[in-house]
């Protein structure tokens, strides 16, 4: 077999990487550029696939898009220019968050939501805006700023230069304030909010800082998305680009070659006089075959030589397969490359390790066939389902399974009345439009909710024996893009992402979150949009209750 066979495109990942396109080509819709190969789009899976990275907005990178491609040539110069920031924005950005599985909304009134927000949400938003926000938006801002593509970066004014110029989303979610006193350790939690800085504090409550930080969240999702996009539409455009970052190939490597099993961390540059100009590239593995371990290394390797990773003298993969110590496999690209021009036979792979490599470990044959085939039923399995939703979908069988993801139930039983709240997030937004997709899901969401048995009393207040039960009332909260749960429904109606609510009631009670519908489907009551009449009542019963405690206390 010739090399370039052998290390051709992973059979095992074959299959996987053909669900993970159907989702990406589904959710990306409109915005990939026609006639790409579809190859080229695994760089978004984590875009897809993975929280927080899922946490982005279509229009929000539609703006930063197509503020990028208003001058291309000078795009293209801005990125050269800024490259190393580019690349270290990139890096950073693809770090695991501490925050993604706290999706809760914290007080810091209370003992241990301070010690959460003060010890990861304060320094992830420094990180956030220094190391992501920071080092992504020069290249932006030496596009659209006046005069050449150079000049000092100062990311306070090129937040004002995007607010006033574009994209003006990139403004959403940073506050210079809150950046530099969390930064200088000037930051105060008080009775009643928190302050930052020492001389005339920015005052903000902790649902206002966590909604900031969200926001930033999601600027820096959809601005990495940005650029990648940009990068992808128009990179046969970059040819004159001496100097472009780094991570926007790895990042292309690294969808091209992430499967179960096989995963690439990242990749660093190193220069030492001895050896030349050398890439670390970072790998983990499920496999303990030292075979195994040599095969991935070396197509990783074609695969960066592919994507137009070049110049190197040594490409230095580290590899951990679940051991104490780390493997280390050195390949000499240069060799390499030539060997694939040439289409040699494999027994001259040899020749492109350097030096022995350091494998600790190894594993029976028939353990890594058996893990292989493993994978390869998994996958296939779940090529069969997505392949037999989408057949359903097309007879118009079925339509909400596939289209959501649950995002929380939870106890709402008060008083020996049993209650649920079925919280969910729509894979699309653009399934909101289909009127006939949003009743199949809040359908199957009530019947989700109804086949659970929850305790009848839900608080420890709330006195008497909290009897299992079916609930008697179901609610249903339907939402339109991704994001942590206290950023779902943090702003309500008003902030646009609830799609619809839904209510059903067994037995003879009263309805009490959807009291004027807008829509029955059989017994499930339905609003589409804020229901204003009942929120002006209630706002006014709210000022009367205020109005009477004014008045007990002598204050009117």
């Amino acid at each position: 077999m010739a090399i370039p066979d052998l290390l051709g495109p992973d059979p095992l990942a074959r299959l996987e990487h053909e669900v993970s396109i159907g989702r990406i080509l589904e959710r990306l819709r409109g915005l990939l550029p026609q006639g790409s190969e579809e190859r080229e789009a695994l760089v978004f899976r984590p875009f897809v696939e993975t929280a927080p990275y899922t946490y982005w907005d279509e229009d929000a990178v539609r703006e930063i898009v197509d503020c990028l491609e208003q001058d291309i040539p000078r795009s293209f110069s801005a990125i050269e220019k800024r490259s190393d920031e580019l690349h270290l924005g990139l890096e950073n950005f693809h770090r695991e968050s501490p925050t993604t599985d706290l999706q809760e909304a914290y007080n810091h009134g209370h003992a241990r939501d301070l010690l959460i927000l003060a010890n990861t949400f304060m320094p992830e938003y420094l990180r956030l805006a220094e190391h992501v926000l920071g080092n992504l938006t020069p290249a932006v801002w030496s596009a659209r700023k006046k005069g050449g593509v150079d000049g000092k970066f100062v990311l306070k004014n090129a937040i004002a230069l995007f607010d006033a110029r574009g994209p003006r989303v990139l403004a959403i979610g940073y506050d210079d304030r809150v950046r530099n006193a969390i930064a200088h350790g000037e930051v105060s939690f008080t009775g009643l909010d928190i302050e930052f800085g020492s001389e005339n504090p920015l005052r903000l409550g902790s649902l206002d800082f966590l909604r900031l930080f969200d926001n930033l969240m999601r600027t820096c999702m959809s601005l990495a998305l940005a650029i990648h996009l940009f990068w992808l539409r128009n990179k046969t455009q970059a040819t004159q680009l001496q100097d472009f970052p780094l991570s926007l190939t790895t990042a292309a490597t690294a969808g091209a070659v992430t499967r179960g099993g096989l995963r690439l961390l990242g990749s660093i540059e190193s220069s030492s006089p001895l050896v030349g100009r050398q890439l670390h590239v970072a790998l983990r593995v499920d496999t303990r075959s030292r075979n195994q371990i040599l095969l991935e290394s070396c197509r990783v390797a074609r695969e960066l030589l592919d994507q137009g990773v070049v110049g190197f003298d040594r490409f230095l993969f580290e590899v951990d397969s679940g051991d104490e110590l780390t493997s280390l496999v050195i390949i000499l690209p240069k060799v390499l490359k030539r060997l694939l021009d040439e289409r040699v036979l494999e027994t001259r792979l040899p020749e492109i390790i350097a030096d022995t490599p350091l494998i600790w470990c190894n594993e029976p044959r028939v353990i890594t066939s058996l893990r292989a085939w493993s994978r390869i039923l998994r996958t296939g399995l779940a090529k069969f389902g997505r392949d037999t939703l989408a057949e359903w979908h097309r007879r118009g069988l079925y339509q909400a399974k596939g289209r959501y993801v649950v995002r929380g139930v939870r106890n709402a039983s008060v008083s020996g009345i049993a209650r649920v709240e079925v919280r969910a997030q729509l894979l699309h937004p653009d399934y909101a439009q289909d009127t006939e997709i949003v009743a199949a899901i809040l359908k199957d969401l009530v019947r989700l909710g109804r086949r659970r048995f929850v305790r009848s009393r839900s608080g420890q207040l709330d006195k008497g024996m909290p009897w299992p039960k079916r609930p008697s009332h179901v609610f249903v909260r339907l939402f339109r893009r991704d994001g942590p749960l206290r950023w779902l429904q943090g702003d309500g109606w008003t902030g646009g992402n609830i799609v619809a609510v839904g209510e059903r009631v067994w037995g003879r009670r009263d309805h009490v979150l959807v009291k004027n519908p807008q829509a029955e489907l059989g017994k499930i009551r339905v609003r589409y949009e804020m229901d204003r009449a009942e929120a002006a009542e209630a706002l006014a019963r709210l000022g009367r209750v205020v109005a009477e405690v004014r008045q007990e206390r002598g204050l009117e």
